[in-house]
């Protein structure tokens, strides 16, 4: 439960927030008194959803909410009788996620399942990292243009699996690999001194509408490489990537239509700083010295329907439109031996995030930084399996419990996940 302090904000597990009403309202400012030390993680700006029916009492200034903190911790017991659940009708608007079930059950487990452990999980999930698809692992390390050597390097592994059987190949022109309807895109600065990554989860609701919802997220994610890659400094933000990036798609009609959840980072290699900008259900959290340090929100405007940037026919007069302008923007402190996980929803809808946590721990040997690599793999593989398996009691179930729907075991998704871990830079050797 949040409790609320002074200057606007709100404290949680993982740090401080500020409050702002519902759907898109300004944000209070913070008080000249708040002590940056007051939390590790600041949301610049950002719009959180109310819990439903819950509504705190009235301050000076504006209403006060208790505002739905999500994920949820895996200790969390749902609304009602979680075995009684069943699966419920998606909302009805054309650019709300689609619901999706399955008969089949897992083998594998993880806290969210009846049997089994997270460590056993991410044993197993690890043993069959074959199943999932591993893109890449660059190590963005050495001097900038200018020859001088940043203080941090950062290790980036990507993994993803589709939840439809694999594409044929070739794939479709606008793919770079087959990530379902989810996309993503790594670069480094033209100056070599920050690196940009992302991902993007077209929003699946467009395929009754004939529409190929992997278009819009490859485009956005295409649009946010060429703006990051093409900033000389590292003074861009990501809001202000995603900014661009959208502007484009949309003034050259990239897409005829479509629409796609967004998360955008950046990490500063000289100051060991990342910022983030989030929008909609995909999202990021920080394992530090093996503990969940922290996390961003999700963003819904109703259950199952999440902020999205959209390109909307006219045709479509009810669909969900946001603007990058509306996403979470994050800064954070980090440090050699962070590890920052990203993904879509498809992981943080399927697997708690101590579970995560658990299973990035898993992947790191003695005093080693954890294989990045590795634990991109076992991520992706444990979110797959938990997804099939009807029996496991998932963020997905306990959420939807609350906004009153029911919900059974895993959610079938893509998943994309990536794996960034934080490493000193080696001296630059003396010339």
């Amino acid at each position: 439960m949040l409790s609320s302090l002074a200057g606007g904000l709100l404290r949680g597990r993982f740090g401080a927030i500020r409050y702002g009403a519902r759907m898109g309202a300004p944000l209070s400012s913070p008080s000249a008194s708040a002590s940056p030390s007051a939390a590790r993680l600041a949301v610049i700006h950002g719009h959180l959803s109310p819990t439903p029916g819950s509504v705190g009492s009235a301050a000076s200034g504006g209403g006060v909410r208790n505002f739905s903190m999500w994920p949820f911790s895996a200790s969390t017991t749902p609304a009602g009788d979680a075995d009684a659940k069943e699966t419920a009708p998606a909302p009805s608007k054309s650019s709300s996620r689609t619901f999706s079930t399955s008969s089949s059950s897992s083998s594998s487990s993880s806290s969210s399942s009846s049997s089994g452990s997270p460590g056993s999980s991410a044993s197993s999930a690890a043993a069959d990292a074959a199943a999932s698809l591993v893109v890449d692992e660059v190590m963005y390390s050495g001097a900038n243009v200018a020859g001088k050597m940043p203080q941090y390097s950062l290790i980036v592994a990507t993994a993803c699996q589709s939840k439809d059987p694999p594409l044929p190949i070739p794939l479709p022109a606008h793919m770079r690999c087959d990530c379902g309807e989810d996309a993503f895109f790594v670069t480094s600065s033209h100056s070599g001194d920050s690196i940009t990554f992302g991902l993007a989860d077209g929003v699946g609701g467009w395929r009754k509408q004939g529409v190929d919802p992997s278009k819009f997220a490859w485009r956005l994610m295409g649009n946010c490489e060429e703006v990051a890659v093409a900033e000389a400094s590292p003074s861009a933000t990501p809001l202000q990537v995603l900014d661009q990036a959208f502007a484009k798609l949309v003034q050259f009609k990239e897409v005829e239509a479509g629409s796609s959840t967004a998360v955008v980072c950046r990490f500063d290699r000289n100051a060991g700083e990342l910022l983030a900008a989030n929008l909609g259900d995909s999202g990021f959290l920080v394992v530090r010295e093996g503990k969940l340090h922290d996390q961003s929100f999700e963003q819904q405007h109703y259950f199952n329907a999440p902020y999205q940037l959209a390109v909307v026919p006219g045709s479509a007069v009810d669909s969900i439109r946001n603007t990058p302008q509306d996403a979470d923007v994050y800064k954070l402190q980090l440090q050699p031996g962070d590890v920052i996980v990203v993904a879509t929803d498809g992981l943080f809808d399927n697997v708690f995030p101590a579970d995560i946590q658990t299973v990035v721990n898993s992947c790191r040997e003695g005093d080693a930084p954890v294989d990045a690599s590795a634990a991109a793999h076992a991520l992706c593989d444990l979110a797959v399996r938990v997804g099939s398996n009807d029996r496991a009691r998932t963020p997905f179930q306990v959420n939807a419990a609350r906004y009153n729907f029911r919900w059974r075991g895993g959610k079938q998704d893509d998943v994309s996940v990536m794996v960034c871990v934080v490493t000193s830079s080696a001296p630059a050797a003396a010339g």
